[in-house]
């Protein structure tokens, strides 16, 4: 897969252009602009895979409504209208209980028209049945009782409201508008619309011949369909900290749109490190294993993560373990997870926990990860972490691609020809240390 993704007016970025490679490194000094560029390149990826989720979600929503509307009138119909309706149910049980895809949609129409023309039936009979009542519910008070919570049930998922599923549901059947629809919910979520550079005109986020996204919320489209459908899932790593802070946040499990209580790209971090899987250890996992001699588990009861030594036959709460442990066992949680191919990792600054030794284990097990069909995007202000990425992709014949973002925010693609250029930068404090140590000497 080759991308080729341009910022305009971000942040501190006037233009950048990023070809995307199996690894991608972007390697420059502090403040600069390498985490504009991490996170607006996950943002894109993010949109793609949101979208989807959006009409999942609405569909899920119509769904239940569905259930819930004929459930409620079920018992005020004759034999026949039940078996109608305990078909219907059964279809809706069978679509709640598995992968929702857009190929569905034609019966998710179909369910929506029968449940809202049997409801309609339903509720007029109903009502004609209270009009013609002789009782007076002043004179009856039982009588009245059961008109007001009958009444009730007509007004609860009506005709009229399962309509106006249908037709949200139209709108987001059209991939365009769930597109802009979940770019809305990002910029304001993850970047709060204020990183636009100054005195500039929109910022934009181009994906060379497919999208142009706009941070005032505008998108055109031009994806093929191809690439569309192959769209990898993405996962951004803020920090392995996040698993110590956890327990402190309000509980983020199974968000999937609307951030409520911290920013998507951390909601979706812990959605994935949250998840209790049962997938089989592989060499991948038996590595990171013996790397940090034991698993990063999460536990369900206590919403905490634990370290469990194989040594020892104990478990240790995750704030009392090294954060270089915390770093392998981030992976360990999220391959656990299933994000084990056709996953895109962002993470920043991976060697701010990792001792060199570390660093350069950190880097073995990115190039078995992304052996799998997994891509990484890394930035990064370590030498020992830049060079033995270079290192293990040459080895294993990985498509990386290295660029180095300097003062001016101008990013500048690397190659062996012009390595220097991160060399020099990244030396440059080593060699003003030894210069001090000299002249002390």
């Amino acid at each position: 897969m080759s991308i080729k993704i341009t910022l305009e007016n971000i942040g501190p970025i006037t233009k950048a252009d990023l070809n995307l490679g199996q690894i991608t490194v972007i390697v420059g000094e502090n403040n600069v602009g390498k985490s504009f560029v991490l996170k607006s390149v996950y943002s894109v990826f993010k949109a793609f895979e949101m979208e989807r989720m959006l009409l999942e979600e609405e569909v899920f929503k119509a769904l239940k409504s569905v259930k819930n509307a004929l459930s409620a009138r079920k018992n005020f119909v004759s034999d026949d209208v039940k078996k109608e309706i305990d078909q219907i149910l059964k279809e809706v049980d069978l679509y709640l209980k598995s992968d929702f895809s857009i190929g569905d949609l034609g019966n998710i129409f179909e369910i929506l028209d029968k449940t809202a023309e049997i409801v309609d039936r339903i509720d007029r009979t109903i009502d004609k049945a209270l009009s013609n009542s002789k009782k007076d519910e002043e004179d009856n008070i039982f009588v009245g009782l059961v008109k007001i919570f009958i009444e009730g049930i007509i007004q609860t998922f009506s005709k009229i409201e399962l309509k106006k599923l249908q037709k949200e549901i139209k709108l987001l059947e059209k991939s365009e508008y769930r597109l802009k629809r979940a770019w809305e919910i990002l910029i304001e979520d993850i970047f709060s619309r204020n990183i636009v550079k100054m005195d500039s005109e929109v910022g934009k986020i181009v994906i060379e011949d497919i999208v142009s996204f706009s941070f005032d919320g505008n998108i055109e489209v031009k994806f093929k369909d191809v690439w569309y459908s192959s769209i990898l899932k993405p996962i951004f790593i803020e920090s392995p900290i996040l698993l110590e802070v956890k327990p402190y946040l309000a509980k983020t499990t199974e968000r999937k749109i609307k951030s409520l209580e911290v920013p998507i790209h951390i909601g979706s971090f812990f959605d994935y490190v949250e998840t209790i899987s049962k997938i089989e250890e592989d060499d991948v996992l038996k590595d990171l294993r013996n790397i940090i001699g034991g698993e990063v588990y999460y536990n369900i009861e206590d919403g905490k993560f634990y370290y469990k030594s194989k040594y020892y036959d104990e478990s240790f709460d995750i704030q009392n373990v090294a954060s270089g442990i915390k770093s392998f066992g981030v992976l360990q949680l999220l391959l656990k997870s299933g994000a084990y191919e056709n996953t895109i990792f962002f993470w920043e600054e991976p060697e701010s926990h990792l001792h060199p030794e570390w660093q350069i284990k950190f880097a073995e097990i990115v190039a078995k990860i992304v052996k799998r069909n997994n891509y990484f995007v890394i930035s990064t202000h370590s030498p020992f972490m830049v060079e033995i990425l270079r290192v293990v992709a040459k080895e294993n014949e990985i498509d990386a691609r290295f660029y180095y973002m300097d003062k001016n925010s101008k990013l500048i693609e690397v190659n062996d020809e012009n390595w220097d250029i991160i060399s020099d930068s990244l030396l440059r404090p080593l060699r003003k240390i030894a210069y001090r140590l000299f002249r002390v000497v």
